[in-house]
C-alpha cells in the first residue's frame, strides 16, 4: 500500500503542477506593409491557433459521468468513479478517480480545467520533458508530462472541448507495470470514450 499512496501523491502533484502553470505572454503583432493606401490591421499570429469544429461542454455532465461504466470497465477499471478534492490545493478543481478492478495502484483521473490548449500548452512545449500535439476524437489535444511516461508510468493528456475548456486525463500505472507506455494509451482511450458523450457547447 505504500507504493499506492506514494504513487497517488505523485500523480496529484503532476496534475497540480500542470494545472497551475503561468499563462504564456501575448504575441507581438507582425510588422506592417509599406506604402500605398492604408492597410487593415494584420491578424494575430496563428502559429498556435487551433480550430475546434464541434465544441463540447465538459461541465454539462457530472464529473464522474465523463466515463460511462461500460467505458471504464473496457479500460480495466471499476465501473464507477469517485469524486475527490485536490488534497494539495483546495482551490484547484476536483477530479474523478477510477481504480483498477485488480489493484488500487492503477488509477485514472479526469478533471475539467478552464484553460486554453493553444495558449497554455501549444505555446510552450519546452515546459515539458514529454510533449506532443495530438488529435483525439477530432479535438486538438496535447500530451504534456514533466517526466517521461515510459519511465514513470504516469501520463497526462489534455483535450480542448472548447476554446477555454480542457478535459485532462491522467493515468498512473504501478511501478512494476511491464509496459509503462500503456499509461498514455489508456489516457487517450479514456478521452476518446468521453468526448462523444458530452453535450454541445452553447
Amino acid at each position: 500500500m505504500t507504493l499506492s499512496m506514494n504513487g497517488l501523491k505523485s500523480s496529484a502533484i503532476g496534475l497540480l503542477a500542470l494545472a497551475i502553470l503561468p499563462i504564456a505572454g501575448g504575441c507581438a503583432a507582425p510588422g506592417g506593409s509599406g506604402g500605398g493606401a492604408p492597410q487593415p490591421a494584420p491578424a494575430p499570429p496563428a502559429d498556435n491557433a487551433v480550430k475546434i469544429d464541434s465544441p463540447k461542454d465538459a461541465r454539462g455532465v457530472p464529473l464522474c459521468n465523463l466515463l460511462s461504466p461500460q467505458a471504464a470497465q473496457s479500460l480495466g477499471f471499476q465501473p464507477q468513479g469517485k469524486q475527490v478534492e485536490n488534497s494539495l490545493d483546495s482551490s484547484q478543481p476536483p477530479q474523478c478517480k477510477w481504480e483498477s478492478a485488480e489493484t488500487d495502484s492503477q488509477v485514472i483521473t479526469m478533471t475539467v480545467l478552464d484553460r486554453s490548449i493553444a495558449r497554455d500548452y501549444y505555446a510552450s512545449p519546452q515546459t515539458w520533458k514529454d510533449f506532443a500535439k495530438l488529435d483525439v476524437a477530432g479535438h486538438p489535444a496535447a500530451r504534456a508530462n514533466l517526466d517521461d511516461p515510459n519511465s514513470t508510468g504516469f501520463c497526462d493528456i489534455f483535450l480542448a472541448t472548447q476554446e477555454n475548456q480542457i478535459v485532462a486525463s491522467q493515468v498512473m500505472l504501478p511501478g512494476n507495470a511491464p509496459n509503462k507506455a500503456e499509461s498514455c494509451q489508456i489516457a487517450q482511450k479514456a478521452l476518446e470514450a468521453a468526448v462523444p458523450t458530452l453535450p454541445p457547447a452553447k
